[in-house]
């Protein structure tokens, strides 16, 4: 899931390419946005990165082993 607050560059797009739960809101504040982002999730974990974090494939495939689940997330 991706929660965009208004960027005007191509995050809606890139984002829409990996998933269809993307969602726009205008930006209350950083924990309100925290908040709202998880209110919308829909399993029991969440990972919450910011736009100038990623997952390295080490940290995925330790998250992954962690949890017991298959290399390849629902999208």
């Amino acid at each position: 899931m991706v929660v965009d607050s208004g960027s005007t560059d191509n995050t809606v797009q890139l984002a829409q390419r990996h998933t269809d739960r993307v969602t726009s809101h205008a930006w209350p504040g950083y924990g309100a946005q925290k908040d709202h982002a998880t209110s919308l999730a829909s399993h029991d974990w969440v990972l919450s990165l910011d736009a100038d974090e990623r997952v390295t494939p080490e940290l995925a495939a330790e998250i992954t082993a962690r949890l017991g689940v298959d290399e390849d997330p629902p999208r």
